[in-house]
């Protein structure tokens, strides 16, 4: 990785092995999957709108399935 500095910014410019490369692709990848999701969801948000379609709830619990694997938390009694 080589440093610059002008103006006061620093620069850096990375030389990845292919296989970093690789890994940084996939990264960028997910990252704009996400990004454009969230701004997605944003524009289509209304008050009183029910949620995005496709999405069953509003948060994680409802993203970690039916539940039917039996795992159940430490300390939970049911």
């Amino acid at each position: 990785m080589a440093a610059a500095t002008i103006g006061g910014v620093s620069r850096y410019r990375l030389v990845p092995t292919p296989a970093q490369e690789t890994a940084l692709l996939g990264h960028c990848g997910h990252a704009r999957y996400v990004w454009n999701l969230g701004l997605e969801q944003r524009l289509m948000w209304r008050p009183g709108r029910p949620p995005t379609p496709g999405r069953r709830g509003a948060g994680p619990a409802s993203m970690r399935g039916s539940g039917s694997s039996g795992h159940k938390p430490n300390g939970s009694s049911g």
